[in-house]
């Protein structure tokens, strides 16, 4: 299997699971609860101030999401999955307009 092919293989089947999540917000939540300090062992302003990339961010950017509360001054999210960004962008705006 060629690199391409693969690559287009793997971002099916994430997109996949990233989909069934949407529809299982438990599952959101303990995929975000699972990025603290604590289990990073990190202090707790680690990430104050600082940019940040979030690689393979996914639909719904939990690591992103914590990031920021955690006082990211900025997160990249980046994903191999193109498709999802105009997704992230408006799910983040809505998040942050609540």
């Amino acid at each position: 299997m060629k690199k391409e092919e693969l690559e287009k293989e793997v971002v099916k089947v994430f997109r996949k699971i990233h989909e069934m999540e949407a529809n299982e917000p438990s599952v959101i939540n303990r995929v975000s609860s699972l990025f603290n300090m604590e289990y990073l062992k990190l202090s707790k302003d680690y990430f104050v101030n600082k940019i940040c990339l979030d690689a393979g961010c996914g639909l719904h950017v939990p690591a992103t999401l914590r990031m920021l509360h955690m006082g990211a001054k900025k997160v990249y999210a980046i994903d191999l999955d193109k498709s999802i960004l105009d997704l992230v962008q408006k799910f983040l705006m809505d998040i942050r307009q609540v």
